[in-house]
Order: C-alpha cells, then structure tokens, then sequence
C-alpha cells in the first residue's frame, strides 16, 4: 500500500507538471493532507489513560535517549539501524539527484522529474512479489545484500550512461533494491529486539530517519559541485553496497533474523493457542521456552499448587489425575498448565511423567503477556481451558 501511494503521486506530479505548474502539485498535495486529516476524523477516540504524570518535552527527549542507548548495547539491532539509516541518507541524495538528472544532466521537461520518480514507484512494487518468495524461506541477510548491490548499480547506471533509457531503468530498480534493502531490514529488526526496548529504538530511528534524509539532501549538492552530476551518482551508488560489504560477516552472521530451534517453533505453530501469532512473535516465544526433564513417575505439576509454568511435551507422555481418579494421557505435541494460568487459580490436576519425557516450559509472564496480547491466541487459550475445566461426578 505504501509503495502503491508511493507510484499514484509520483504519476499524479508528472501529469501535473507536464500540463500545468509546479504550484498545482503543492495544491494537490495540500489536498491529499486535509482529506487524510478529514479521514482520521472520523475515528472513534479511545478514552485518555491516566497517567501518574505527563510526558513533556524532556521526557520524549529522555525516552529517544534510552532508544539510543538499547540500539547501542545490541550489535546486532546497531548493525541493521546502521543499513536502516544509510538507506534513508541515500534517499536524501535521491530527492535531490532525481531533479538533477532529469532537468540538468538529460534536459528533459520538468515532467519528466514525476515520471522518473514513477518508475522508482513501479520498481517497489515488483519487488514486493520478490520479497514474498525471499522472505518466506528467511533470507534477510541476502535480501540486504541484493537490495543495497542493486541499489548501488542502478544510481551509478545514468552516471555512468547518460541516456533517458538509463535513467528511468536505473531508478526503477533503485525502487526494487529500496523495498529489498528497507523490508528486510525492518524485519530483522522485529526480529531481533527485545518488546522491552524495541519501542524505544524504533522511535529513535524514526527520529534519525529525518535527520539522515535532510543530512542526504544537504550532501549530494555538495557531490555534483565538487564531481558533477556523473561523478557524484556514482559514488552516491557505491555508499550503501560499501557499507554492506564491510559489514558482510556480520549480516551473514544472522541470516534468517535470530535463529531458533526448529522443533520449539514447529510445536508451537502445531498448538491451537499460539498458532494464530505472528511469525515473530512466534520466534520471540520459542526463544524463551526452557527444556525441562522428568523421570519416569515424577510429577511435574501437583493439583492444588500455585501455577508458574505452562508446558509443551517434546518427548515420552504423561499422565493427567484429577481429585485421584486418572483423566487422560498426553504425548508429544500436546501441552498442558494453561487452566492454572489464565484464571489465576491453583493447579485443576496433577501431571505426572509415565516415562522419561522431555517438556519445554515457558513461565508465566511470558505466557499470559503473549498470549492476552492477542486476541484470537487467547480465545483460543481460553477454549482449550473451558474444554479441560476440572470434571465432577
């Protein structure tokens, strides 16, 4: 959606300015903002939390101080803010570059500067089906790797050959390497960081984006006068595949985002309370479960006592007992300590081991945090609870 608002502005502005001036696309701009303003008042506001105090100027600023500080403790979230940051000076330089190729360096008409930028617009949209195929089987690190050598060649091409055709083809693909470089980034990102402090570094990354677009802006002027237009998109194309080269080692390090043990994530995908989370969420949680073993005749959960823990069976079976009298039995893929959980009560059954078994175990806070943070995980949890609530008679 974004890259398809993206493509119909950039092919409103060549219109425009090939039959009218550039004070219509100001005009038409402005259009576009109050009728999104229009829009967003239409939405029912939610009700004002209270707070204990509220945030001013010097907290918004204390709170992009600790984004900085937990972009800064991971390398791993520092690297991927680096290429996030790079990109968007890069797209600085862009803005500028685009006008400067089109009116100056090919002498087209002042229209030409939106059909340039549409062609940016239709590259992003390709490379969506790309990114489908590329992100499915997790490979981040080489969408990084193909987004920023295919951005780095397409800004150089018009440098390097001066014609109409080289420049709408190199932009085009600029858009392609652009979607490559900034969704697997992004990605990567939710991957790797923590739900304490990836607020935090998103806001400060958004906050650095404008300062690294202006930065972008005021840099590639300097570039065309100290190399001219040629010299500076071919070293304006050689920044970011630099950038991904030097750090190569490092990207590769991380190829499918953080990497997690296939077995945690296919026993949960395989249960009805967590297979409706997201991929990431679903990664974050199998990161945190906690191999536990249990001999033969061990009990693992004891009715009556305090719930701390819910359990998945990787391995062997147990045996579920209720008030005395046997229940069921439960084997690999199954899981169980959910009721004790939800309800905040004490345990409804005794689990006990009738083999050596291994269990994955994840306590309570990020159980109840994962799965009422999502509407249809917890109406399912709360199902699966109603189906094994405690049996009488």
């Amino acid at each position: 959606m974004d890259n398809a608002g993206f493509l119909a502005a950039a092919l409103c502005t060549g219109i425009l300015l090939s039959t009218a001036t550039p004070q219509a696309v100001f005009v038409l701009a402005a259009g576009a903002g109050v009728l999104t303003a229009a829009i967003l008042a239409t939405l029912r506001r939610d009700e004002r939390p209270s707070y204990g105090a509220e945030e001013d100027a010097a907290g918004v600023l204390h709170q992009t101080a600790l984004g900085l500080r937990a972009l800064m403790a991971d390398s791993r979230i520092r690297l991927v803010g680096l290429m996030l940051t790079a990109l968007v000076l890069i797209e600085g330089t862009l803005d500028v570059m685009m006008v400067v190729v089109a009116l100056d360096l090919l002498g087209l008409g002042q229209g030409s500067v939106g059909w340039i930028n549409a062609a940016w617009g239709v590259g992003a949209l390709v490379a969506g089906t790309a990114l489908a195929v590329l992100l499915d089987r997790g490979n981040l690190a080489a969408g990084l790797a193909v987004g920023s050598l295919v951005m780095g060649a397409a800004i150089s091409f018009p440098g390097i050959w001066p014609v109409v055709f080289a420049a709408f083809l190199g932009f085009f693909m600029v858009g392609f390497g652009y979607t490559f470089v900034e969704v697997a980034a992004r990605t990567l990102l939710q991957r790797l960081g923590s739900d304490e402090t990836l607020a935090r570094v998103i806001g400060f990354l958004e906050t650095s984006r404008l300062l690294a677009m202006a930065v972008g802006s005021i840099v590639a002027p300097g570039l065309v006068a100290l190399l001219g237009v040629r010299g500076a998109l071919i070293a304006i194309g050689a920044f970011l595949p630099l950038v991904a080269l030097l750090r190569w080692r490092a990207l590769r390090g991380f190829e499918i985002g953080a990497p997690v043990d296939e077995r945690h994530y296919e026993l949960l995908r395989g249960s009805p309370i967590f297979a409706p989370l997201p991929v990431d969420r679903l990664e974050g949680v199998s990161r945190s479960l906690v191999e536990v073993e249990a001999g033969a005749g061990q009990e693992v959960i004891t009715q009556g006592d305090q719930g701390d823990r819910f359990y998945f069976i990787d391995e062997g079976e147990v045996e579920v007992v209720e008030d005395g009298a046997f229940r069921r039995n439960e084997g690999p893929g199954e899981s169980f300590g959910e009721i004790a959980l939800l309800r905040d009560v004490p345990r409804t059954a005794t689990v006990k081991a009738t083999r050596a078994t291994r269990l994955l175990a994840l306590d309570r806070e990020s159980f109840l945090e994962t799965v009422t943070g999502h509407v249809r995980s917890h109406e399912r949890a709360r199902a699966v609870a109603e189906d094994r609530r405690p049996q009488k008679g």
